[in-house]
């Protein structure tokens, strides 16, 4: 028979955000933080940073990991203090902020493209519905 055979598979392909991809969502939140470690605070920048630790929480829950829960609690923490005391972080916080957000870089690039639509979803509306969690 001439009938092309055609066996694709319909389930989607569990698909990485390519590097390009990965940079691009987190592009301006780099950039937020880069502002607030020169000790700029706007509330934009604090929040932007938060929704990356968000995502990067939310992904960690799905897979189980408790080890980056327990890593990426205190980092909240220092995101809530910023935001109620209303400044910039100190060298120590500049420091635990900058290395959390690669570590947190790193892990979303890990992650397929549906997990990262889904914990985004979830970070912009539940976090900024009901504020943070405590």
């Amino acid at each position: 028979s001439m009938r092309k055979k055609c066996h694709r598979n319909t389930r989607e392909v569990a698909r990485r955000l390519t590097p390009q991809q990965n940079a691009d969502l987190l592009l301006v939140p780099r950039l937020h933080l880069h502002m607030l470690l020169v000790q700029k605070y706007d509330l934009t920048y604090v929040c932007s940073i938060a929704w990356v630790f968000n995502i990067a929480v939310v992904l960690a829950f799905e897979a189980d990991r408790r080890d980056l829960l327990r890593f990426f609690i205190p980092v909240q923490d220092i995101v809530l203090i910023l935001m109620n005391e209303m400044r910039g972080p100190t060298t120590n916080e500049g420091d635990e902020l900058r290395n959390a957000f690669n570590v947190a870089d790193h892990w979303i690039g890990l992650q397929n493209v549906q997990r990262i639509a889904m914990a985004t979803k979830y970070a912009s509306q539940e976090w900024f519905e009901n504020g943070l969690p405590a």
